[in-house]
């Protein structure tokens, strides 16, 4: 991508287009600050292609999204373009999907750390002394459905052993 304003050298501008093709480019953007706003597409073998500012670029097989004219020209929606760029390379296709995952993960803490602070206040008001061994695998509870079992099991055990056989 070239940025081509007032005062460049058309044939330098030109000179190195036809360098980057020639060493294998297969799209060279020149972005036009003079004038509408615009970018004119270079490719091998093909003819220049003028592309206006409500339309959107794409580079097949180099970019997986169409990138807005606009966004070559304004910052905030570059960002946006940028942004969910990279969340796809992470396997999310929008940045609500980004948000609802990461909630559904912040949820799926808050649950897990409810059984664990659930079973340890059951054990407790039973009197069940646990040993650091034990205590630690508590807190280290990850899956909620061990926890429940666990938080099941302390209300009729015998003793903390009892609790994780």
């Amino acid at each position: 991508m070239e940025y081509a304003s007032q005062g460049q050298d058309e044939q330098e501008i030109q000179s190195r287009i036809a360098d980057l093709l020639a060493a294998g480019s297969r799209y060279v953007w020149v972005v036009r600050l003079v004038g509408p706003r615009r970018v004119e597409v270079y490719s091998q073998d093909q003819p220049i292609r003028i592309v206006g500012a409500d339309a959107t670029l794409q580079a097949p097989g180099i970019l997986r999204n169409p990138i807005p004219v606009r966004a070559l020209y304004e910052r905030e929606l570059a960002y946006d373009v940028a942004l969910t760029n990279l969340l796809q390379r992470r396997g999310y296709d929008s940045l609500e999907a980004f948000l609802a995952e990461n909630e559904a993960r912040r949820v799926a803490r808050g649950v897990v750390q409810g059984e664990i602070q659930a079973l340890l206040a059951v054990l407790d008001a039973r009197g069940m002394a646990l040993s650091e061994a034990q205590r630690q695998t508590i807190l280290n509870g990850r899956d909620p459905e061990q926890l429940r079992l666990w938080l099941r099991r302390a209300a009729v055990v015998d003793s903390a052993d009892a609790l994780f056989r």
